[in-house]
């Protein structure tokens, strides 16, 4: 049996590389998808049960934490506030990171909203011509980050039970951003602004912001709940996929950590909310889970990704592909960050007394091969894939 599901594993691959190789992605999407319209046809109630799993996941640990903070976010915007704040913070943020302080804005955006207003604003700066190409660039990268109240109110104190684990994912994921924006080099650091940004100064009554700030967070949040649920029915039937067990099983052996870790760090790489989910029910070594989802919010998932490229996909600036490197570079980076840090604090420090600590693992093995890792791939990706022409 295992024979037979290797063989056709192989035919799969060849007819994937077949059909992107001729570019027929048409007839790719059409086969994927009406293999999954087959398989909610024939397991309706797995797929139901993982939607709802996936809207409590979304009401229970996104919405609450999410909503109330882009309202806020929004009433700000309406006001100017990010405005205020780029005038004043600009030249300090902006500086160090080798960036004109006209992206001042789309930082500062990212550093609230996170994904994927940050790219949506960095497309407009550079559509106003007020950062060059390399800099732009540059400005995707670095302007792409999880929002505080996912990092600390979602993922730190809804599912790991600890909002000072959320403050460490917190301070990890935005220094391997900081890291991430050295690392990167721009041909060009003069600013060649050929437009002036220039915004309608418009002025609204509290009412009116008020109204259009909850009517825009909840669109906002109801397309965050949409993707949790749509990929919770795609990672479900992944899970139960014969050929991804398969494989599941070999890794296990291979690299020693528990099926539910591996499972949530792969599909957490499709998307992140379940994957910071799976990991924090898992039963690994605090530091590791911790680490991991560390990884993952940084990395953030190719659901993320899809999204951030619905705005750039018309630049030949940028290219996904080293925009996916660089989150796997950054991802390592922020998981190093996070290990280093819990060894040197300690784990009783994050976990809360109500918390039960998992097995112990002696994971200081993992130093030698985390350094020797972490530096190869700074050393290499820097010289090969962020030379920015």
């Amino acid at each position: 049996m295992k024979f037979v599901l290797i063989i056709l594993l192989l035919c799969i691959a060849i007819l994937l590389f077949y059909l992107l190789k001729s570019k027929q992605v048409n007839i790719l999407i059409t086969i994927v998808l009406t293999s999954f319209i087959i398989y909610f046809i024939l397991n309706p109630t797995l797929c139901i049960e993982s939607s709802i799993k996936g809207a409590k996941l979304f009401f229970n640990s996104l919405f609450p934490s999410l909503f109330p903070f882009l309202v806020m976010t929004n009433i700000l915007v309406a006001y100017d506030g990010v405005s205020i704040y780029a005038k004043l913070l600009g030249p300090i943020i902006c500086k160090p990171l080798g960036l004109p302080k006209e992206s001042s804005f789309a930082l500062i955006v990212s550093l609230l909203c996170g994904y994927p207003l940050g790219a949506k604003y960095s497309c407009e700066l550079y559509d106003s011509g007020s950062i060059t190409p390399s800099q732009f660039s540059k400005l995707v990268n670095v302007a792409s980050n999880s929002s505080p109240l996912f990092l600390v109110g979602a993922v730190g104190t809804s599912m790991l039970g600890s909002t000072k684990s959320g403050y460490l994912l917190l301070f990890s994921n935005y220094l391997s951003c900081i890291i991430i924006a050295l690392i990167l080099s721009s041909s060009n650091n003069n600013i060649m602004t050929n437009l002036k940004i220039t915004k309608e100064t418009r002025i609204y009554n509290f009412g009116t912001v008020l109204k259009e700030s909850i009517e825009n967070a909840l669109k906002t949040t109801l397309s965050i709940g949409s993707y949790v649920v749509l990929f919770s029915v795609i990672l479900s039937i992944i899970k139960n996929n014969a050929i991804y067990n398969i494989v599941l099983d070999k890794l296990y052996i291979i690299s020693f950590l528990p099926k539910e870790t591996l499972n949530g760090i792969f599909l957490g790489f499709i998307e992140v909310t379940n994957g910071c989910y799976i990991l924090s029910q898992s039963s690994i070594n605090y530091a590791l889970k911790l680490s991991f989802i560390s990884f993952l919010c940084a990395f953030s998932g190719l659901a993320i990704m899809a999204q951030v490229h619905s705005f750039t996909y018309k630049y030949e600036e940028i290219s996904i592909i080293r925009y996916f490197l660089r989150k796997v570079l950054q991802g390592l980076i922020s998981f190093c960050i996070t290990f280093t840090t819990t060894l040197f604090i300690g784990e009783k420090i994050l976990c809360t007394s109500s918390q039960i600590m998992p097995r112990v693992i002696n994971y200081k093995n993992y130093i030698p091969v985390l350094l020797l890792v972490f530096i190869s791939l700074i050393s290499y990706i820097s010289k090969k894939l962020f030379n920015v022409s």
